[in-house]
C-alpha cells in the first residue's frame, strides 16, 4: 500500500503547503486545482472505478471522490463550495456502507458450545480457537450496518472492518450540510461495538468475542477470530478521539469546538489530530483538551463525555446516547483534580446538573441523545505529561534529528518531548528473513554500550539524557540469506500465473518481483520441479515463499526422481508452516543424490502458493558477521 505512486503538485499537498508557511501562492494554486478537482471528479459522473489522480490502491477511498480533504479545503478557506464538495462525495461513500439486510428485532445466539468461530486464515497460521460464552445478544450489536467491507475484491473475507474513519468526517458534514443521514450513518460505525481494540473485521460467523474489554490483550496466537493488524492501533485512537470532539461538537451546534491538524495515512487513515491548541467551551476559550485515563467514573455506559483544562477550571461535556433521558452520577478522580473545593456552572441549556457531596460526585440530568456542559470552577490541574510536551524550548531541538542509512538500509530518528523526555528509535527496513541477529552499538555521549536482537522486528529504542549533544550508532549483524546454493539447470511447473514462470524460483533474487506463483484455477497439490546440472547431496533446503510478510506456503514436500517414480527425502514434509523463509536440514543418514527434485505443494482448490526463491545445498550455510559504518545525530 505504501509503494503506491500519487502526483505530488496537487491542490491537498498545496493546502498543507500553505498551513505551514502561510504563503499565498500555495493557498491560490490550491484553489484553482481543488476547483478543477469538483469539476473533473464530482460534478462529472464517474465512468470507472479508479480516481486518476490516486495510487491506485483497491480501497473504497480510489473509487470515490476525497471528501476528508475537501472537507480540510473548506476549514482552510471557509469557502462554501468545498463543504458542498466534500457533502457530495461523503453521499457517495455512503454507497460502500452497508445499508441491508434489515437488522432483526430479536436476539441470536452465538458462540455455540463456548468457542468463537475460528477463522481459517488464522487457523493454517496456528491461531488457537477462542473460548467465549455461549450467549443470547440483541442482533444489532452483532451487525455489520454501518459498517464498510474492505474492498470490493475482499468483501467476502472480510465482510466488514472496524476501521470506520469515516464516521467522524461523516458526523461533522452532517451537521454543517444539514444531514441527517450521514450522522446517523457515523453513529452507527462507532457506538456500541468494542471496549478496546478489536481487531480489524468481522469475517466469519458472528460473535461477540471482540467485544471484550481484554480481547486484543490476549497472547497473539491465542486471537483465533480476527485479524490483528497493529499498524491500526494508534488510527482508531486518533478517529474514535475525532467522534468524541466531533460529538461533542454536533451536539453543542459548535459551542464545543478544538481545532485540529490533519493526520494524513494511506488507504483510509486520515483523520483528525486534537489537543496541541487551546479551543472553545461555551463562554470560555481557554480550554486545552485533556482526558487523562480514569479521569471520571460514570454510573451509565449511556454517557459518553470528552473534558478540557482552563486555567482554574475543568470543564465537561457529558453525551447521552441513549434515546431516552437519562440520570447519571459522575464522579471526579480526586487523584487527578483536587477536589476539596470547587463551583459547579452549567454552560449548555438543556438538563441539569448539581453536586450530591464534597468528594467531586455529580449528578447530571441529559436530555435524549443530549449534552450537558458543565464548568467545574476554582479547581487548579496540574497535568504530568502534557504541559512538559506542549512547552518544548527551541533550544531543545536537534539540528539533526532524522537520518535514512544505507548499509544496513534503516532509519534512526531522535523522539524529542523536550525535557520530559529524549530517545533514539533506530529500526532497519529488513524483514525477518534477512538476520539471524543484529547488535546495535551506541555512543550517547558517555561509553559505548550494545544492544542485541535476536528476532525481527530490528528496532531499538535508547532513552538518553535530555542534556545529551549526539548520538552516534553502527550494527553488527549476522546475516541469513546469504544462501550459497546448487546451480540450477531450469525449472517447470504445474501451472503459471500469468507472467510469474518457475524459472524466477532459482534466479537468486528473493524478491516479491521475482517469484513462480500457480494459477489461481489450479486444484492442489501443485508442484515446482528442479534441475540439477549433475547429481548432487542433497542436505539442506531452504524455501522462500508468500507475499511480503504474510501468505507462506503451509504445506509441501521435496521429492527426488528415482528409477522413473518420484520418491519422498525423508525429513522434508512440512505442515502448519508460518515461515515466509524456512530451512531444512536432512539428516545425513537421510541425505538422497539425485539431479532432479520436485517440491509438492497440497493446498486446496484457488489457493496460489508462491515461491520467492528455493535454495538447495549439501549442507546449511553459516551467516558472517557484518559490521555498518558509523552514524551520527547531533543537536
Amino acid at each position: 500500500n505504501l509503494d503506491a505512486r500519487e502526483l505530488g503538485k496537487r491542490w491537498q499537498n498545496a493546502m498543507a503547503l500553505y498551513r505551514v508557511t502561510d504563503d499565498n501562492q500555495y493557498l491560490e494554486f490550491a484553489m484553482r486545482d481543488a476547483d478543477r478537482y469538483i469539476e473533473e471528479r464530482v460534478n462529472q459522473p464517474a465512468t470507472d472505478f479508479r480516481d486518476p489522480e490516486g495510487g491506485q490502491m483497491f480501497f473504497w477511498t480510489e473509487i470515490n471522490p476525497r471528501f476528508k480533504l475537501l472537507f480540510e479545503m473548506y476549514e482552510t478557506t471557509g469557502e462554501q463550495r468545498y463543504l458542498e464538495a466534500a457533502h457530495i462525495s461523503a453521499r457517495r461513500y455512503a454507497q460502500m456502507v452497508w445499508m441491508s439486510p434489515a437488522i432483526p428485532d430479536e436476539e441470536i445466539t452465538v458462540n455455540q458450545g463456548g468457542f468463537a468461530p475460528h477463522y481459517w486464515y488464522l487457523r493454517r497460521m496456528g491461531h488457537s480457537r477462542m473460548r467465549a460464552p455461549e450467549e443470547s445478544v440483541p442482533a444489532w450489536r452483532l451487525s455489520e450496518i454501518g459498517l464498510t467491507a474492505e474492498s470490493s475484491q475482499t468483501s467476502t473475507g472480510h465482510r466488514a472492518i472496524f476501521m470506520a474513519n469515516y464516521a467522524p468526517w461523516m458526523l461533522r458534514i452532517g451537521h454543517l450540510a444539514g444531514d441527517d443521514f450521514l450522522i446517523d450513518i457515523a453513529r452507527s460505525a462507532i457506538i456500541g461495538r468494542y471496549r478496546n481494540f478489536p481487531g480489524y473485521h468481522m469475517n466469519t460467523a458472528r460473535t461477540t468475542v471482540y467485544e471484550a474489554e481484554d480481547y486484543p490483550l490476549k497472547d497473539h496466537k491465542a486471537l483465533g477470530f480476527n485479524s490483528m493488524h497493529y499498524n491500526h492501533i494508534w488510527p482508531m485512537m486518533s478517529f474514535l478521539l475525532d467522534y468524541l470532539v466531533t460529538d461533542a461538537f454536533v451536539r453543542s451546534n459548535g459551542k464545543i469546538d478544538f481545532p485540529s491538524q490533519f493526520i494524513e495515512g494511506y488507504a483510509y487513515m486520515q483523520a483528525k489530530f486534537y489537543g496541541n491548541m487551546t479551543g472553545r467551551f461555551y463562554d470560555v476559550d481557554d480550554a486545552i483538551l485533556w482526558m487523562p485515563k480514569g479521569l471520571l467514573e460514570i454510573d451509565s455506559p449511556e454517557v459518553n463525555f470528552i473534558a478540557a483544562r482552563g486555567e482554574s477550571a475543568l470543564y465537561l461535556g457529558l453525551m447521552n446516547e441513549s434515546f431516552d433521558p437519562i440520570t447519571a452520577t459522575v464522579r471526579v478522580n480526586s487523584g487527578l483534580v483536587p477536589i476539596q473545593v470547587f463551583d459547579i456552572r452549567k454552560l449548555s441549556d438543556a438538563g441539569s446538573a448539581s453536586m450530591t457531596g464534597t468528594d467531586g460526585t455529580i449528578q447530571v440530568t441529559i436530555p435524549a441523545k443530549g449534552l450537558v456542559a458543565v464548568s467545574l470552577d476554582g479547581v487548579a490541574i496540574t497535568p504530568s505529561f502534557q504541559q512538559k510536551v506542549s512547552g518544548i524550548d527551541p533550544g531543545a531541538l536537534w539540528s539533526t534529528d532524522r537520518i535514512d542509512f544505507e548499509a544496513p538500509p534503516g532509519r534512526a530518528v531522535i523522539m524529542n518531548f523536550g525535557n520530559l523526555a529524549k530517545s533514539a528509535y533506530v529500526y532497519l527496513f529488513d524483514g525477518q528473513d534477512d538476520f539471524e541477529q543484529v547488535t546495535l552499538i551506541y555512543d550517547a555521549g558517555g561509553s559505548e554500550q550494545r544492544m542485541t536482537k535476536d528476532s525481527f522486528p530490528w528496532e531499538f529504542t535508547v532513552p538518553i539524557n535530555v542534556d545529551t549533544e549526539h548520538f552516534e550508532f553502527r550494527f553488527e549483524t549476522v546475516g541469513k540469506t546469504a544462501f550459497d546454493s546448487y546451480a540450477f539447470a531450469g525449472a517447470s511447473a504445474s501451472s503459471v500465473l500469468d507472467n510469474h514462470t518457475p524459472d524466477k524460483a532459482i534466479d537468486g533474487v528473493v524478491s516479491d518481483a521475482s517469484r513462480w506463483i500457480s494459477a489461481r484455477d489450479q486444484a492442489g497439490p501443485s508442484w515446482l520441479e528442479l534441475k540439477l546440472g549433475e547429481p548432487e547431496k542433497i542436505g539442506w533446503l531452504a524455501v522462500a515463499s508468500g507475499f511480503q510478510r504474510r501468505d507462506a506456503v503451509a504445506q509441501f514436500v521435496l521429492q527426488h526422481q528415482r528409477d522413473g517414480a518420484w520418491h519422498d527425502i525423508p525429513s522434508t514434509r512440512v505442515t502448519d508452516n508460518a515461515l515466509n523463509l524456512i530451512e531444512i536440514t536432512i539428516p545425513e543418514n537421510k541425505r538422497v543424490t539425485a539431479d532432479t527434485l520436485r517440491l509438492v505443494f497440497p493446498h486446496e482448490a484457488g489457493e496460489l502458493i508462491r515461491i520467492r526463491e528455493v535454495f538447495i545445498k549439501d549442507a546449511a550455510p553459516g551467516g558472517e558477521p557484518g559490521i555498518s559504518p558509523t552514524y551520527r545525530l547531533e543537536r
